[in-house]
């Protein structure tokens, strides 16, 4: 990279040397440093990263574009993290743009059912387009029945929170099959 590139870049750095960089868990670095809290940055015109935060994109990309591949990055790696097989019970809570992200990129894990819990009809509705098997709006249903219901009393094998109210770790903790 040079002077003038187009970058976008995620918003944490880390050392790459200790046992859980080495292990490829950089989000567990003990030496991470994320922007804004350890680093200036978000919100301002330019910011100063190390080259590991940036990457690279070309003209084909627009700059609105490109504004989605650390919150895509985020949604990939949850549903990663989350290792679904094909066949299993898969349920995201939160439709913001994480969540829904993290919706398509859980589709690659072929699950029978990829279920949406929100608190928007709008947001549930685009969940559905983007590939949720179910939706469940938690403000008129029982978020728990519900998964129950269309997991035929199983329980969701895989359960990726994007949302950070208290409730939904709750709610997560209950539907989670054991």
């Amino acid at each position: 990279m040079k002077p003038g590139d187009r970058v976008a870049c995620i918003s944490f750095d880390f050392c790459g040397t200790c046992d859980m960089c080495r292990r490829g868990l950089t989000t567990g670095c003990p030496n991470v440093r994320a922007i804004p809290f350890l680093m200036d940055g978000a919100y301002a015109d330019n910011v100063l990263v190390t080259a590991l935060m940036a990457c690279p994109f070309d003209e084909s990309v627009s700059f609105a574009e490109a504004t989605l591949a650390e919150p895509a990055a985020n949604g990939y790696g949850a549903a990663e993290h989350g290792r679904i097989y094909p066949g299993e019970h898969v349920v995201v809570i939160g439709p913001r743009s994480i969540g829904l992200l993290a919706l398509q990129a859980a589709k690659i894990g072929a699950p029978e059912t990829l279920t949406m819990l929100g608190t928007r009809a709008e947001r549930l509705q685009l969940a559905t387009k983007l590939g949720a098997t179910q939706v469940v709006h938690v403000r008129e249903v029982d978020p728990y029945e519900a998964v129950m219901n269309i997991t035929d009393g199983h329980g969701a094998d895989v359960v990726i929170l994007c949302a950070g109210t208290e409730d939904v770790w709750d709610t997560s903790s209950k539907i989670l099959a054991f």
